[in-house]
């Protein structure tokens, strides 16, 4: 039973983590499309 709860919460974790890690990609990529749209005006 412990085991089954520790491959879930480490699951959420990874799952979090993953979430995460995507919304920060999106703002880099954001950010720098914004930077070089506003370098070739």
């Amino acid at each position: 039973m412990k085991r089954l709860i520790n491959e879930l919460s480490i699951q959420v974790t990874h799952d979090l983590s993953r979430g995460l890690i995507s919304k920060k990609c999106r703002t880099i990529t954001v950010l720098t499309v914004s930077k070089a749209g506003g370098q070739l005006e």
